[in-house]
């Protein structure tokens, strides 16, 4: 067997000498068989890199996907953590706001609140007050508040603080209201009119043990005023004690005999408890005021009842000329008192007497006396 001596050319074709280093028909290297061997082997390698490459890709993708899952995850629980917090601010605020209302509001006074005695109960206003006060009677209130508000800032003054109680009452706002009164008199004790105040305040709160500490304060500093006892008599009567309350009425008319629902009440109050002599001033005092067919009505049958006849006749008499659609009735009613009188004068030998001069009594003494001793 011969032993194969030659190779072929990879670019002609032809048949060479197993040691020939060039084609001798094309001319070309014959180490080409390495070249593509390398180049093969390059594109293996290139091939591989590819392969790696896509592999990374695909793994960073996977990461990636992993990534954004996690930073969706965080997020949820931020927007969780953040509502439970935003939650329980609500919720805290909520309840401070809760139990302020049940919670004088203190106003914030200038840090220079050491006034001596003398300068506090000064009586002197400043400018700023006669000023503010001015603005306040002309219904310019928010100019008028800044100028008290200045004062206090300046001076601690309790009468800026007063007409700011003033102000805050008239517009609704009563905690701030009751703030300024009670400031003012931290500066000067026994200022009369936030006393007033409070005690009608706290009255129309219903806080009666409150309301009558201030009205007694106030009574002490001005014991006749009618606006104040008023105000004390409603209290003692949210209270119970009827006793108390009878006294501040008669105080009251005694004070202004026209004052109409005091009469009223202890008109009905004596009348209710078959009391008619002590009921026949405050009915005569509310006919003083205005007409009433009721009210007049009732004292003839207060004047009939202790048997103080003519005086009875007298108020029918006034019915009569008042009420023409009362007219048969109080007729009627006369000419029965007219035999009732004629009777007693029988049964008891009534004869006139000469008239002397006497000295003189007051209405009330005289009604009373005369239905007692049913002198005509």
């Amino acid at each position: 067997m011969q032993e194969i001596t030659n190779k072929q050319c990879q670019i002609c074709g032809e048949y060479v000498p197993v040691d020939a280093k060039t084609c001798p028909y094309c001319g070309e290297n014959l180490d080409i068989n390495q070249a593509i061997e390398q180049q093969n082997y390059q594109s293996a390698s290139d091939n591989e890199l590819i392969e790696n490459n896509t592999q990374n890709n695909s793994d960073l993708e996977k990461c990636n996907k992993k990534f954004c899952i996690i930073n969706r995850t965080l997020l949820k629980y931020s927007l969780i953590t953040i509502s439970v917090i935003i939650l329980l601010i609500v919720i805290i605020f909520f309840i401070f706001y809760v139990v302020n209302l049940n919670t004088d509001v203190t106003i914030e006074t200038h840090d220079n609140n050491k006034i001596t005695e003398s300068k506090i109960l000064d009586t002197n206003l400043s400018e700023n007050i006669k000023q503010a006060k001015i603005l306040y009677k002309e219904g310019k209130l928010d100019e008028a508040a800044q100028l008290f508000q200045d004062e206090i800032d300046s001076n601690n003054d309790p009468v800026a603080y007063y007409y700011l109680g003033e102000i805050y009452k008239n517009n609704n706002f009563t905690k701030i209201a009751i703030s300024n009164y009670k400031r003012a008199l931290e500066y000067k004790k026994n200022f009369y009119e936030p006393l007033k105040r409070l005690a009608e305040i706290y009255t129309q709160k219903g806080e009666n043990e409150v309301a009558l500490d201030y009205a007694n304060r106030a009574l002490k500093q001005k014991s006749n005023d009618i606006e104040m006892l008023k105000t004390t008599a409603k209290i003692y009567r949210n209270l119970g004690n009827e006793e108390k309350l009878i006294q501040i009425l008669k105080k009251i008319i005694e004070i202004n005999p026209k004052e109409y629902d005091s009469n009223s009440y202890l008109a009905y109050y004596f009348y209710n408890q078959n009391k008619y002599k002590e009921t026949i001033p405050y009915f005569q005092n509310m006919l003083n005021v205005v007409y009433d067919t009721n009210t007049a009505y009732g004292l003839a049958v207060c004047y009939a009842q202790i048997e103080y006849y003519s005086k009875a006749i007298e108020v029918l008499d006034l019915i009569i000329k008042n009420d023409p659609a009362e007219y048969y009735n109080a007729m009627q009613a006369k000419l029965k008192l007219s035999d009732m009188k004629n009777y007693y004068n029988s049964t008891h030998k009534k004869t006139p007497t000469p008239k002397v001069s006497k000295p003189q009594k007051t209405k009330q003494e005289s009604y009373n006396n005369e239905a007692e001793n049913a002198l005509f």
